[in-house]
């Protein structure tokens, strides 16, 4: 998509933009709430557009999975010849169908029946935050994870072209920030904070990078101009890349700014909270690591969804 017909920066032309794009007025607004503008513009106008239509389409895939399933069961019904000792039953909440299964589409979500607690001896909690429907995706029947149902698309903070890395923040008003921004985008896709309670001894060896390595390592994993010529990072950033965890701080800029806008790593944003402490994330970097988390993680996993209105959820 050429530049033009996009927006990246916060004075670009956004409305302009997302109208060329095929938005609608109402979810135009919905994207450009001020009170999302940091989670916006860590994102171009259409990152966010085709972010909310796949959104759209996974909500959309899964109700049609739901109806092919209850004309499937009315059909086998029908089938049968109803025995005449059989009573009739009372409605449900005047007239309703019990629902059952899962799906984004409806409240019946299951998730983790317990709230997470704030603290658990040993271990250390962290979050991610989205819609309700893809975190539980990543959560099995024993809620144990589901590791790879986490993955970050490339190009990430950490490295430019692998898929299988796990982004997690401790920061939960972040996490939450991120899912009530998916709530405000697209009213019925339910948002969520999926909360994971680590054993200390699996990030707690975390190798740190800030400052100058920081700049390089997001300069060469989100600049998609020093890619042309092949996917590769600077031999003094390799220390990094073979390390279980990584813990540093978040990039508030987007792929998009500074592949088009930047033109040094000099002017790229460390995401900051409302108190102005720097946002901090941990990447789950190696296969051996995150399996070691899942297997010891069991359990120890909750979905905590947003409600609009609820305020800043449980913490």
């Amino acid at each position: 998509m050429a530049e033009k017909q996009d927006a990246i920066d916060g004075d670009d032309d956004w409305h302009t933009a997302l109208r060329g794009m095929g938005i609608s007025d109402d979810m135009r607004q919905r994207i450009m709430n001020p009170e999302f503008t940091d989670i916006r513009l860590t994102g171009s106008a259409s990152y966010w557009a085709l972010d909310i239509l796949q959104e759209a389409f996974d909500f959309l895939s899964v109700l049609s999975d739901r109806i092919d399933k209850k004309y499937k069961s009315d059909n086998i019904n029908c089938s049968n010849t109803p025995d005449e000792s059989d009573q009739p039953r009372p409605a449900i909440l005047g007239g309703r169908r019990a629902r059952t299964g899962t799906s984004s589409a409806s409240n019946d979500t299951p998730t983790p029946s317990s709230l997470p607690p704030k603290h658990i001896d040993g271990r250390t909690m962290l979050f991610k935050g989205g819609s309700e429907s893809r975190l539980s995706e990543a959560i099995d029947e024993n809620r144990g994870l589901l590791i790879g149902k986490l993955y970050s698309t490339a190009p990430t903070d950490f490295h430019p072209s692998s898929n299988e890395l796990v982004y997690l923040t401790k920061h939960h008003d972040v996490a939450l920030l991120y899912a009530r921004y998916k709530a405000e985008c697209l009213p019925p896709v339910k948002a969520a904070v999926l909360h994971i309670a680590i054993p200390n001894q699996l990030i707690g060896d975390g190798r740190e990078i800030y400052g100058d390595h920081w700049r390089d390592l997001i300069w060469n994993s989100r600049n998609k101009k020093l890619h042309a010529r092949g996917i590769r990072l600077p031999g003094h950033l390799n220390q990094y890349l073979g390390v279980d965890v990584l813990v540093s701080n978040l990039c508030s800029d987007s792929t998009e700014k500074i592949t088009r806008r930047m033109e040094d790593k000099s002017e790229l944003t460390v995401s900051k909270l409302p108190n102005g402490e720097k946002a901090s994330q941990h990447v789950i970097q190696t296969l051996s690591r995150q399996t070691e988390i899942a297997n010891q993680t069991v359990g120890y996993v909750w979905i905590s969804p947003y409600t609009p209105g609820s305020g800043s959820g449980s913490k």
